[in-house]
């Protein structure tokens, strides 16, 4: 089983670094998070406030859920996602291309 990747994560949301990032989905109730996508950038808070992005497409669409979004900065970003990717398989990185929103 995978290990949950060590994310930062904060009130004021991602830094405007380069960097790899996890989106969760959060409970309500048990507020117990779950990696559904990994993604990198050279500047996190840019990709994830994009209006195609799927942080913000699970954000403005599920009700029952908080969207949370964890991140760590590095510049060996490409290398790091691809390891946690095939690490942790999060639902969204593996259905990338079939998941209508």
């Amino acid at each position: 089983m995978a290990k949950d990747p060590d994310f930062m994560f904060s009130d004021f949301g991602p830094p405007e670094t380069s960097g790899v990032y996890g989106v969760y989905i959060s409970s309500k109730k048990t507020d117990r998070k779950k990696l559904v996508y990994i993604g990198s950038s050279k500047n996190i808070k840019k990709r994830v406030l994009k209006p195609s992005h799927i942080y913000r497409r699970l954000f403005d669409r599920v009700k029952m859920f908080y969207v949370v979004v964890g991140y760590f900065e590095t510049i060996d970003y490409k290398i790091h996602e691809e390891f946690l990717i095939k690490e942790n398989k999060p639902f969204f990185n593996i259905r990338h291309n079939c998941v209508v929103l």
